[in-house]
Protein backbone atom coordinates (compact mmCIF):
# COMPACT_ATOMS: atom_id res chain seq x y z
CA UNK A 1 0.00 0.00 0.00
CA UNK A 2 1.37 3.57 -1.06
CA UNK A 3 1.94 5.86 1.54
CA UNK A 4 -0.51 8.76 1.72
CA UNK A 5 1.13 12.30 1.77
CA UNK A 6 0.02 13.93 5.17
CA UNK A 7 -1.07 16.91 3.03
CA UNK A 8 -3.66 14.37 1.47
CA UNK A 9 -4.64 13.11 4.74
CA UNK A 10 -5.39 16.72 6.38
CA UNK A 11 -2.84 16.34 8.92
CA UNK A 12 -0.73 19.60 7.63
CA UNK A 13 -1.05 22.57 9.93
CA UNK A 14 -2.36 26.11 8.74
CA UNK A 15 -5.90 27.05 8.03
CA UNK A 16 -5.74 26.27 4.37
CA UNK A 17 -5.63 22.19 4.49
CA UNK A 18 -7.87 21.48 1.38
CA UNK A 19 -5.17 24.04 -0.34
CA UNK A 20 -2.22 21.86 0.77
CA UNK A 21 -4.37 18.63 0.11
CA UNK A 22 -5.08 19.56 -3.56
CA UNK A 23 -1.23 20.42 -4.01
CA UNK A 24 -0.35 17.72 -2.18
CA UNK A 25 -2.50 15.62 -4.38
CA UNK A 26 -2.26 16.96 -8.30
CA UNK A 27 -5.14 18.94 -7.60
CA UNK A 28 -8.02 16.59 -6.25
CA UNK A 29 -10.14 14.99 -7.80
CA UNK A 30 -9.65 14.98 -12.35
CA UNK A 31 -12.91 13.79 -12.96
CA UNK A 32 -14.63 17.19 -12.36
CA UNK A 33 -14.11 20.64 -12.88
CA UNK A 34 -12.78 22.54 -10.02
CA UNK A 35 -15.90 23.59 -7.75
CA UNK A 36 -18.27 21.02 -8.98
CA UNK A 37 -20.28 18.71 -6.57
CA UNK A 38 -20.31 14.44 -6.98
CA UNK A 39 -23.53 14.10 -8.73
CA UNK A 40 -26.18 12.57 -6.77
CA UNK A 41 -26.74 9.27 -6.83
CA UNK A 42 -30.55 8.58 -9.14
CA UNK A 43 -32.66 8.07 -5.84
CA UNK A 44 -31.47 11.43 -4.23
CA UNK A 45 -31.80 12.77 -7.02
CA UNK A 46 -35.31 11.61 -7.66
CA UNK A 47 -35.87 12.99 -4.26
CA UNK A 48 -34.75 16.31 -4.61
CA UNK A 49 -36.43 16.73 -7.88
CA UNK A 50 -39.98 15.32 -6.32
CA UNK A 51 -38.88 17.73 -3.63
CA UNK A 52 -38.46 20.25 -6.08
CA UNK A 53 -41.20 20.36 -7.89
CA UNK A 54 -43.72 19.80 -4.74
CA UNK A 55 -42.20 23.38 -4.11
CA UNK A 56 -42.37 24.31 -7.08
CA UNK A 57 -46.07 23.84 -7.23
CA UNK A 58 -46.67 25.38 -4.11
CA UNK A 59 -44.79 28.46 -5.26
CA UNK A 60 -46.67 28.83 -8.14
CA UNK A 61 -50.06 28.77 -5.65
CA UNK A 62 -48.30 31.61 -3.24
CA UNK A 63 -47.58 33.78 -6.19
CA UNK A 64 -51.21 33.09 -7.68
CA UNK A 65 -52.23 33.87 -3.42
CA UNK A 66 -50.65 36.91 -3.50
CA UNK A 67 -51.27 38.48 -6.78
CA UNK A 68 -55.25 38.05 -5.65
CA UNK A 69 -54.52 39.68 -2.44
CA UNK A 70 -52.63 42.64 -4.37
CA UNK A 71 -55.79 42.49 -6.43
CA UNK A 72 -58.45 42.76 -3.85
CA UNK A 73 -56.10 45.31 -2.28
CA UNK A 74 -56.34 47.48 -5.52
CA UNK A 75 -60.20 48.26 -4.50
CA UNK A 76 -60.38 51.60 -2.30
CA UNK A 77 -62.82 49.82 0.39
CA UNK A 78 -59.54 47.71 1.27
CA UNK A 79 -58.35 51.04 2.81
CA UNK A 80 -61.71 52.48 4.34
CA UNK A 81 -61.23 52.83 7.62
CA UNK A 82 -57.91 51.78 10.07
CA UNK A 83 -59.57 48.53 10.95
CA UNK A 84 -59.78 47.48 7.46
CA UNK A 85 -56.43 48.90 6.42
CA UNK A 86 -54.91 46.69 9.08
CA UNK A 87 -56.34 43.19 7.82
CA UNK A 88 -55.37 44.20 4.72
CA UNK A 89 -51.81 44.89 5.39
CA UNK A 90 -51.50 42.18 7.42
CA UNK A 91 -52.80 39.81 4.98
CA UNK A 92 -50.36 41.39 2.10
CA UNK A 93 -47.67 40.60 4.63
CA UNK A 94 -48.65 37.34 5.22
CA UNK A 95 -48.78 36.34 1.45
CA UNK A 96 -45.06 38.09 0.77
CA UNK A 97 -43.92 36.42 3.44
CA UNK A 98 -45.58 32.78 2.49
CA UNK A 99 -43.99 33.41 -1.31
CA UNK A 100 -40.56 34.63 0.50
CA UNK A 101 -40.19 31.14 2.68
CA UNK A 102 -40.81 28.85 -0.43
CA UNK A 103 -38.32 30.52 -2.67
CA UNK A 104 -36.07 30.37 0.68
CA UNK A 105 -36.76 26.84 1.11
CA UNK A 106 -36.37 26.27 -2.78
CA UNK A 107 -32.89 27.39 -2.42
CA UNK A 108 -31.84 25.24 0.00
CA UNK A 109 -33.45 22.04 -1.89
CA UNK A 110 -31.67 23.69 -5.62
CA UNK A 111 -28.63 23.99 -3.76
Amino acid sequence: RAKTPLAATGALPGKDKDKDRDKATGGGNRSQAPGKRTPPTPKAKARTSNGQRGLEAEIDAAEVALRAVEDALSDPSAWATPEVTARSTARHEAARQRVAELYSRWEAVAG
